[in-house]
C-alpha cells in the first residue's frame, strides 16, 4: 500500500495502514493512539467545520511529536517501525496544508493588562533565554514529570521528578504557575523570592500556547488550570496543553482541571475556591467545557 494520503483517512484505515493489531497494544503507542481518536472525533463531526479543522490540526501536531522523538523511546513510549513511521510522516505531510499557521494562531499573547503591570512593576523576574529558563522545563519520561536538578555552573546534576508540594512550589491555590510555549515546552514554577514571579516570566512576556496553574504529586498530573490573568487562556489553551499532556503518556483519568468561576458565588466554597471542574478526559472528548454554556474563557465572571 502506497505511504500516502489522498483525503482524511477513518481511524480503521490509519491503523490497518500501520498494521497495528492485537498483538501490537495501542496503550504501547501514546501519541498514535490520540491520533486515531482525534480521527474519530473528525469523521462524527461532519458538519462542524472549525471542530474538524481544530482536530486535524492536532492530529498534525502528534505526528510532528512522533516524528521529532522517533528515537527517543521514554519519550514516545516505544519504537516505530520504520515503515510506521512512514505513514505517520505521509499523514504529516498530508495535514501540514491544513495545519499551516495554527500554532501562531492558537498563541496567546500577555494581555494588555498584563503588559501594563510588567511595565509599572518593580523586580519583575524575567527569564530570557533558553538557558535561563532550563531549571524551570518539566521533562516527562513515560507520563511521570521530572525537572533537572542544575549544578551553579548550569549543567544538570540529577533529573528528579517533580513534586508541587516538595518543591516548596505551591503558591497558587496549592498549585504552581506554569507556562507552555509555542514549541510546546512546559515550565513550571512556584517559589517566590525577592523577585516576583509572573506568567510572562517565564517567556520574558512573549506568547504561550497554554498557561495556568498545575499541581503535581510525585510525578503524576493531578489538576491543571486556565488561571492566568495575564494570558487569560481559554478552553482551546486548556486544550493545546492536554493534548501536549497525552502525547507525553501523561494519564489523563488521573487529571482534574479547573477554570475559575466567580458568577453567582457558585463555587466559592469548593477546594480550591471559585473553581470549577471538570474531567480532562471529558474536555477532550468533548472539546468545549461540559456545562455546555457558550463561554470559551477559562474565567468567568
Amino acid at each position: 500500500m502506497p505511504r500516502r494520503f489522498e483525503e482524511v483517512p477513518t481511524e480503521p484505515l490509519f491503523y490497518m495502514m500501520m498494521s497495528v493489531n492485537g498483538i501490537s497494544k495501542l496503550e504501547d503507542f501514546p501519541a498514535l493512539q490520540r491520533i486515531g481518536e482525534l480521527l474519530i472525533i473528525y469523521w462524527a463531526n461532519p458538519l462542524d467545520v472549525p471542530l474538524r479543522h481544530e482536530v486535524l490540526c492536532q492530529a498534525f501536531l502528534h505526528c510532528k511529536f512522533i516524528l521529532k522523538r522517533a528515537k527517543q523511546r521514554e519519550k514516545l513510549g516505544t519504537f516505530l517501525t520504520s515503515g510506521r513511521l512512514e505513514v505517520v510522516q505521509a499523514l504529516h505531510d498530508f495535514l501540514a496544508p491544513c495545519a499551516m499557521g495554527f500554532e501562531d494562531d492558537l498563541a496567546k499573547e500577555v494581555t494588555e493588562q498584563g503588559r501594563e503591570e510588567d511595565h509599572g512593576g518593580h523586580g519583575i523576574q524575567w527569564y530570557k533565554d533558553k538557558a535561563a529558563r532550563r531549571a524551570f522545563k518539566l521533562s516527562f519520561r513515560r507520563g511521570l514529570a521530572y525537572r533537572k536538578k542544575l549544578s551553579f555552573g548550569g549543567r544538570m546534576v540529577t533529573l528528579d521528578k517533580y513534586d508541587t508540594d516538595g518543591c516548596h512550589d505551591a503558591i497558587e491555590k496549592g498549585m504552581s504557575l506554569y507556562v507552555m510555549d509555542t514549541t510546546g515546552k512546559i515550565y513550571c514554577h512556584g517559589k517566590q523570592d525577592e523577585l516576583a514571579l509572573k506568567h510572562s516570566s517565564f517567556l520574558a512576556g512573549g506568547a504561550t500556547l497554554a498557561a495556568g496553574t498545575m499541581r503535581v504529586v510525585d510525578g503524576v498530573v493531578t489538576q491543571v488550570s486556565g488561571r492566568s490573568g495575564h494570558y487569560r487562556p481559554t478552553v482551546q489553551q486548556m486544550l493545546n496543553l492536554l493534548e501536549r499532556l497525552r502525547a507525553y503518556q501523561v494519564d489523563l483519568t488521573k487529571t482534574t482541571v479547573y477554570r475559575e468561576y466567580y458568577k453567582d458565588n457558585k463555587f466559592i466554597h469548593l477546594n480550591p475556591q471559585h473553581m470549577e471542574p471538570c474531567k480532562a478526559t471529558e474536555l477532550l472528548r468533548l472539546r468545549h467545557w461540559p456545562t455546555g454554556e457558550e463561554h470559551d474563557s477559562m474565567r468567568v465572571l
